[in-house]
Order: C-alpha cells, then structure tokens, then sequence
C-alpha cells in the first residue's frame, strides 16, 4: 500500500509540474527549431533586410500554423532568431557566433554578398549551414559544404544582361556600380560578358550606398562620354536617386539596373520617370499587380497583359503579407526568404532532423520544386555546387508596368 502511495504521490507531483511549467516536463512532445537570420535591419540596406526578413517571418507562421514538422515522430515549431549586420562583413562573423551560442542555430540565412563571403570562413567550424540568396560567386565557388545559395550567382545574370546589351544593339555601355563586394561581381561580370560579344564598357564609377546621395558627378561624367545605355548596381532608394537625378541631368539613355531595383525605387522613382528602364528579374517569372507598390496606376492595357502573365504563388503571398504588414511596402526580397525557409522547412523534416546542417543540405535538394503556391521566386533546383538553377530576364519599362521585352 505505502508503495502504491509513493508512485501515486510521484505522478501528482509530475502532472503538477506540467501545469505549471508546461514547456519543462518531461512528457513535453513539441521542440524548438531556432532559425539564424542576419540581414541588414537599420542603415542604408534597412528595407531591404526588412522586407527579407517579412518573407521569413511569413513562411515560419504559416508552418507553426499547421503544427511545424514532425521528425521522428515529435513535433517542433520555427523561431527566427534575427540579427542586424547592417551590411557590414565584420559584424556578421560576431552576429553568427552570437547566434551560435544563444541559440545552437543549425542554418543562418543571410542576403549580401560581402557579408556572406565573411561568414563561409567561419560556418564549417561552427557546423551552421549557410543559405540565402546572395549571389557573388565565390559565396559557392568557394568548396564549402555546409552553402547552398538560394539564387543564382551573379554569373548568371550577368550573361543574360549582357546579352540583351547586345541584342539591343548597344556598342557602349557605362557602369555605375555599388563599391562593395557585390556590385563589384556585377561590374566585372558583365563587362566580361559584353567585351567578349565585341562590347566595350567605356567607363566604370563607383558609389557608396552607405553614404552617397549625390551622383550628378558620376552622371555628368558618364553623359559626356555618349554611352548607349547605363548599367546600375544599387538597390532601392539609392537606385531611385540615380534614375531621378540622371532624368534630371538629361541623360535620357536606357538605364539597366541590377535585380537591387524593386518595389522601394519604383515607388520613389514613379512611373514618369521610368521609361527607358529596364531591370533583371533573376527567376524570369512574370509581374502581377500585387508586386507593384500600392495605387499603382494601372491601364486596362496594362491590367490585361498581367492577366496573361499570371503569377499564382506572389497573389498567394501578397495577400498574407497585406494582412500582416497592412501599411508596409511589399518587395521581391521577401519573395526570395519565403521561399528560402519553405525550403528549409521542408528539408528538415525529409531528412529527419533539425540539428544536422549537412543532412538538411542534402533533403533541400530533394524538396524542389516547390508546390506552386509556395514558388514565389522560382529556384527549380540546385546545380551540383550549391546555385539556384533559375532563368533570368532582363524586364523593360513600357506602357505603366514592367514587361518581357520586345526587342530580340
């Protein structure tokens, strides 16, 4: 009898210290999955970090929603763990290691490139799988095992704006280029591309998003040397003051911008000004209204040419980060994230761990293509050393919305 008592006692004893301390007992049946995320949250880079990390936060809300993955048979739910490198490689190796020892992160996603090319000497050692869609190509060049990129490098891209350079017939070209490590890649690829199809790049200037907000040197420069068309590599407000002071100086020659140019520099630039510009759209996949910013000024003409071009997976998308993020702008960096940790998820519970940075590599190959509604950026699939199998095009400007473009 007083044995029977004991275990009694014992189980009343447990079940109250389930009551109470309901995440500590030892009949808990849901773990934690802590996600790394560095990205620039504040600065120059700010909405461009933030936006991507929306798309993160969007993609881990709806699988919490639907009771996270089970691997081995016991539930585990997604915490983003985020911190703010502000675009600066120094402080994404202290942001990584932090990361590490707070919160044992098995995978960090991160967005830029000089930032990224700093932590892959550093997330071996640590056994932390590097993901995101930076795109220098060293990021995979670089023989390490725990990258995959979820993008296509810089290389990749840069043929195809090349090309189009071509196509369009354009002899010279100018460059004005972000210093870092990532606008450098895009100078020196696509210089390399077009000088090789008979091309020459006449000039090649330089910028710092951090602090320049003046270019009218760099441009006055560039519209005395009567270049065919301008090559930019910026992002957002930055890429918006260039094509607003460049419209201003009379440079009226075609402005070719890198994927930086999104929904933040439409919005500053507008419509009026945009004529003439053309921007890489590294998926290939087609515009819908919801990617424009809000009260875009649609033509019919316009509304029906996205209606042939429709894009299910970013209507899915908008509407969920409208009712999140009701008075935020809406960007592709997002798109890019949400589909990145989809991917993550879903690779953890095919390999059938959370801890396992090499196993989740592997299963992340297996997950693509993703499911329609989930394929808000296009990666179809991963080549052999970690890039993003995409196919990038070059959008022209035309009629109020962006387009395939027309010339050959």
């Amino acid at each position: 009898m007083q044995r029977l008592l004991k275990v009694a006692g014992i189980g009343i004893f447990l079940m109250m210290v389930l009551l109470i301390f309901p995440g500590s007992g030892v009949m808990a049946k849901t773990g934690t999955v802590n996600i790394g995320v560095i990205y620039p949250l504040s600065g120059a880079a700010g909405f461009v970090g933030q936006d991507a990390l929306r798309g993160i936060e969007l993609a881990v809300e709806q699988i919490n929603s639907q009771g996270g993955i089970t691997v081995k048979g016991k539930k585990y739910l997604f915490e983003i763990r985020s911190y703010d490198d502000e675009a600066t490689p120094a402080k994404s190796v202290i942001g990584l290691r932090k990361l590490k020892d707070r919160y044992d992160i098995p995978v960090v996603v991160m967005m830029f490139s000089g930032p990224s090319l700093a932590v892959i000497e550093n997330n071996v050692d640590l056994n932390i799988l590097w993901t995101g869609m930076a795109m220098h190509p060293d990021i995979t060049n670089s023989g390490n095992p725990l990258v995959i990129r979820h993008n296509c490098p810089i290389t990749d891209t840069a043929k195809r704006v090349a090309k189009r350079l071509a196509d369009f017939g354009y002899k010279q070209v100018a460059h004005l280029c972000s210093i870092d490590d990532w606008g450098r890649g895009w100078d020196q690829n696509v210089t390399k591309v077009f000088e090789t199809g008979g091309g020459k790049t006449i000039a090649h200037e330089w910028l710092d998003e951090r602090t320049d907000v003046d270019f009218r040197a760099q441009l006055t420069k560039i519209k005395g040397l009567n270049a065919d068309a301008l090559f930019i590599a910026a992002h957002d407000e930055v890429a918006a003051m260039i094509t607003r002071q460049a419209r201003e100086l009379g440079l009226q020659i075609p402005l070719i911008h890198s994927e930086g140019f999104q929904q933040k520099g439409w919005e500053l630039v507008g419509p009026k000004n945009m004529d003439g510009c053309y921007y890489t759209n590294n998926s290939g996949l087609p515009l819908t209204v919801a990617d424009y910013p809000k009260n875009w000024p649609f033509t019919p003409e316009a509304k029906a040419y996205m209606e042939k071009h429709p894009n299910i997976a970013r209507k899915t998308y908008a509407k969920a980060f409208d009712e999140k993020y009701p008075d935020k702008t809406m960007a592709a960096y997002g798109f890019v994230s949400y589909e990145n940790q989809w991917v993550v998820n879903l690779a953890m519970e095919k390999a059938q761990t959370v801890t396992d940075p090499k196993a989740i590599r592997k299963a992340m190959y297996e997950v693509l293509p993703l499911k329609p509604e989930l394929m808000t950026f296009g990666v179809k699939g991963y080549t052999e050393n970690g890039d993003g199998i995409m196919t990038p095009e070059l959008m022209e400007f035309r009629e109020g919305i962006w387009r395939f473009p027309t010339k050959n």
